[in-house]
């Protein structure tokens, strides 16, 4: 019994660690603070790629029509929406345009995204999802920030606003796992082969991604911004990933079948090895009571109650009620079948769509 509880409780001290520096590496993130906002602001396209987004265009519009900026253009592009989607950006002001599909060897989203582009006339491109709602000096302040640190390009990670119990349960522990493969100094250091961005919100200089090739060069890719970022980055034009929870919400999904049909997966190695090991209290519970093993049952409790502890601070991060940690296990639980289902489904084009 006493060789397998030392080598059961390895596997636990791993896991307290590969968490630890998860929320290590999200916090080490430069954080948009602080910010001396430029004297000469460059002229901004912003870029919605949309496919019936009536319940959200409205509020992200609205922020858009709020900004503090001097000069900006919105691009509303609808890729053959059988909803409100097209009068709704008609109504609120923003330029539309109008695709049906992409062609062959193309994600949705990737072809919306460069049919967008190719219309803009800003100095600066963001590329930004329907779902968020942008701060009044957001623009300012993140382009600003990207100008200060003399870089082509920012990604930022904005707010993420969690509402239902699945959300609030499933979306902090992800990020809690996605960020245990993340190094920020990694991905921010020119040299380096590490990328990292974040599709919600990403503002890249007009020159700079036009002479990359911008989305054309990773058309077939659904994990577009993270692809999009780290051929950039090959060509020496790195995107700063920031932090910029003040400056922008955003909500990802609307509930458990949002996000298991919509779950992409990402991360690395240490993030599949960091999910599995989540789970270990289940089965050492399991153990315990049916070999009525009191030594297992007690390192069961207390792999739950380090577990929990260790999500806290990502449920205080996204603004969600800190006892949602508590149930840590069904988190571990149903994420970990909705990886292993994202791994063999096949691909989806975009918001569900099939390539």
């Amino acid at each position: 019994m006493w060789p397998g509880l030392v080598v059961y409780f390895a596997l636990v001290a791993l896991r307290v660690t590969l968490n630890y520096s998860s929320l290590r590496h999200y916090l080490k993130l430069p954080l948009v603070e602080r910010v001396t906002i430029a004297k000469r602001l460059p002229s901004v396209s912003i870029i919605v790629p949309a496919w019936s987004e009536e319940a959200n265009l409205p509020r992200l519009l609205d922020s858009l029509n709020k900004l503090d900026y001097p000069e900006f253009e919105v691009i509303v592009v609808d890729d053959g929406s059988s909803h409100q989607t097209p009068e709704l950006a008609r109504r609120r002001g923003a330029q539309l345009l109008s695709i049906q599909g992409p062609p062959a060897g193309w994600t949705g989203k990737t072809f919306a995204c460069w049919r967008g582009a190719r219309e803009a006339s800003g100095e600066w491109l963001l590329f930004t999802d329907a779902a968020t709602v942008h701060g009044e000096k957001s623009l300012q302040r993140i382009l600003s920030f990207g100008l200060e640190r003399q870089v082509k390009g920012v990604s930022a990670f904005l707010q993420q606003q969690v509402v239902t119990f699945w959300e609030r349960l499933l979306l902090p522990y992800a990020c809690q796992q996605y960020f245990i493969s993340v190094s920020p100094r990694r991905v921010n250091e020119p040299g380096s082969g590490h990328a990292l961005a974040n599709g919600q919100y990403l503002l890249i200089e007009r020159d700079a991604y036009f002479r990359a090739g911008g989305h054309e060069a990773i058309r077939g890719e659904v994990l577009d911004h993270v692809a999009l970022a780290t051929h950039l980055k090959s060509l020496g034009v790195p995107v700063l990933a920031a932090r910029a929870e003040r400056e922008g919400r955003v909500r990802m999904y609307s509930g458990l079948a949002d996000i298991w049909a919509s779950y992409r997966g990402g991360g690395g190695v240490l993030t599949a090895l960091g999910t599995i090991l989540s789970v270990l209290a289940i089965p050492c519970l399991i153990y315990g009571l049916v070999t009525a093993s009191p030594a297992f049952e007690l390192a069961a409790l207390v792999t739950y109650l380090t577990a929990v502890a260790e999500l806290f601070v990502w449920e205080w991060l996204f603004q969600a009620p800190i006892t949602a940690a508590l149930w840590q296990p069904l988190a571990a639980g149903v994420f970990l079948a909705i990886a292993t289902t994202s791994l063999i489904r096949p691909k989806h084009l975009w918001q569900g769509r099939r390539v």
